[in-house]
């Protein structure tokens, strides 16, 4: 069954994203609850990230090259791809901003509790790598603006 390349790519984004998110989620979980990795929690995370990143970082790099070449020609018209990083930046921001809050929230005496948020550095870097590159095809410009005109001048 032949597929288009522009939906094998849009296919295997959301599998590795949606997946990647969830594991990140149960992870996050894992490092910070009883029971969890205890001291080994950055040899995991280690792991974790080597086995997931390189392979998110990549899509994430072709979709937004994908994204900026076709909001050049098409002047910042909507299309499949932008729509689809749209997709993952705002679910990667909701997995980042829901992790933040249970480290913040988690139940813990106060030394556990400080213990947690140093043990979440592990995982909120990297995911905040990520989501750094994705907001950044949103926040920042493809081109400089033009020079400024001043009101009530007159040409030179």
């Amino acid at each position: 069954m032949p597929v288009q390349y522009s939906q094998a790519k849009k296919r295997l984004g959301i599998l590795w994203f949606s997946v990647s998110g969830c594991l990140t989620v149960i992870f996050a979980f894992m490092t910070i609850g009883k029971g969890g990795f205890q001291s080994h929690s950055t040899e995991a995370w280690g792991w974790f990230i080597q086995s997931l990143l390189p392979s998110l970082g990549l899509m994430v790099g072709v979709l937004i090259a994908d994204g900026q070449a076709q909001n050049n020609a098409q002047r910042l018209q909507v299309t499949s791809d932008v729509s689809m990083l749209y997709g993952i930046a705002m679910g990667c921001s909701c997995v980042y901003l829901l992790l933040v809050t249970a480290v913040l929230f988690w139940e813990a005496p106060v030394g556990e509790r400080l213990a947690a948020l140093q043990q979440s550095t592990v995982f909120l870097g990297p995911l905040q790598g990520l989501l750094a590159t994705l907001l950044g095809f949103f926040f920042v410009r493809s081109k400089p603006p033009g020079p400024a005109r001043r009101q009530g001048t007159s040409g030179p």
